[in-house]
């Protein structure tokens, strides 16, 4: 506290010889403003220890600041993720709507994301659901082909 104090002391009385200097060397037409400019800047350096007083802190509000940022650029890449992720499933799962009724095979796919062994977001599984009892080799058919598409095994791919 009193090392504080000392340079408190140290930097309003080097503010005064600063501002006593630059007002000597200034032009008489400019000496009024910068008696007034080094006035404020003593003022200033005067009021300061007030400023701590009051828990202004701009380090805390610095790193609230900070806190708040990171939190929001957080959810925000959260909801990026979440919709890229739906946007690649409904364009997935209309696609391949499309090539079962060129192959005519009248079913809706539903395709579920899911993780790799390495971490990684994937089109895990699938679902179709057929609108006519299908045979098995419509049942290969589309299956073959959902696993050539998207890479889900077969395994994985539930068919009824």
């Amino acid at each position: 506290m009193i090392q504080k104090l000392g340079v408190w002391l140290v930097g309003v009385a080097a503010a005064g010889l600063v501002g006593s200097v630059v007002t000597a060397v200034t032009p008489e037409k400019g000496r009024k403003t910068v008696k007034f400019a080094c006035g404020l800047l003593v003022v200033f350096l005067i009021l300061l220890p007030v400023r701590s007083l009051s828990g202004f802190s701009l380090p805390d509000v610095l790193a609230d600041y900070e806190a708040a940022l990171s939190q929001r650029i957080e959810s925000v890449s959260a909801g990026v993720e979440e919709n890229a992720e739906a946007i690649t499933v409904r364009t997935a799962e209309a696609f391949l709507n499309e090539k079962l009724a060129e192959m005519g095979i009248l079913a809706e796919v539903s395709l579920k994301m899911g993780t790799d062994e390495a971490g990684r977001r994937i089109l895990y599984s699938a679902s179709v659901s057929y609108e006519l009892t299908p045979d098995e080799g419509e049942i290969r058919q589309a299956g073959e082909m959902i696993e050539a598409q998207t890479g889900i095994p077969l395994s994985r791919q539930r068919h009824g």
